[in-house]
């Protein structure tokens, strides 16, 4: 696990600044998921396909918000086909589950529709719009997550994150530092957070009588 000890972090003869602040971070750890709130999820794939990764994002009725990656498994080892199944067996009870249109995990997409799971398709300008809103929650301190220990692989994106501009408008996503970084853990939660935001689906809206 990479610890995002410094804010600077070096690469070959190259320094980039992490796009999340380490201490901001830090301050928002939390031991435990507080219940209570609405569930969505955001699914992600490195470049290479080699890892896929859900983020989760539960949403309370106050603003607040708290993200943790729900899986993360070595597509060599596991595929992909999983990851339908597991939202599809959470998808009566979830507000939203979005994909990033420029996303490997894309090819997700038949399968989830095929299991009745609607996705969300994510913009470039959502892009821009959900990894602003990332760092003013963090900034604001209402957004939450688990401690490093417990994510690593999340710590390690979040540690490694730079930023690429979109457009001209001072929109940006995230960029990693170094070609060995996966960053799948974090846009899976960043997708997740946008969903959250975004969806006008209320799973707690119709109680369903039939067993």
């Amino acid at each position: 696990m990479i610890r995002s000890g410094a804010k600077a972090l070096a690469y070959g003869t190259n320094t980039v600044s992490s796009a999340i602040n380490p201490q901001l971070w830090t301050n928002d750890t939390v031991e435990a998921r507080a219940d209570g709130g609405v569930t969505s999820f955001g699914i992600d794939m490195s470049p290479d396909r080699s890892a896929l990764a859900i983020g989760a994002c539960m949403k309370y009725s106050d603003g607040t918000a708290h993200i943790e990656l729900a899986e993360y498994r070595d597509t060599k080892r596991h595929g992909t086909a999983w990851a339908a199944d597991w939202i599809a067996q959470r998808w009566s009870k979830t507000a939203a589950v979005v994909i990033d249109a420029q996303s490997p995990a894309m090819v997700l997409l038949p399968e989830l529709k095929s299991r009745g799971v609607k996705v969300i398709v994510n913009t470039t300008n959502g892009m821009g719009q959900a990894c602003g809103r990332v760092l003013d929650m963090l900034t604001a301190g209402t957004l939450k997550h688990l401690p490093d220990e417990a994510q690593p692989q999340l710590a390690t994106a979040v540690a490694n994150a730079t930023t690429r501009p979109i457009g001209k408008s001072g929109a940006f996503s995230w960029n990693k530092a170094g070609s060995d970084i996966d960053i799948s853990p974090l846009v899976a939660c960043t997708m997740a957070l946008q969903g959250a935001w975004t969806t006008r689906r209320n799973p707690n809206r119709r109680q369903h009588v039939m067993h």
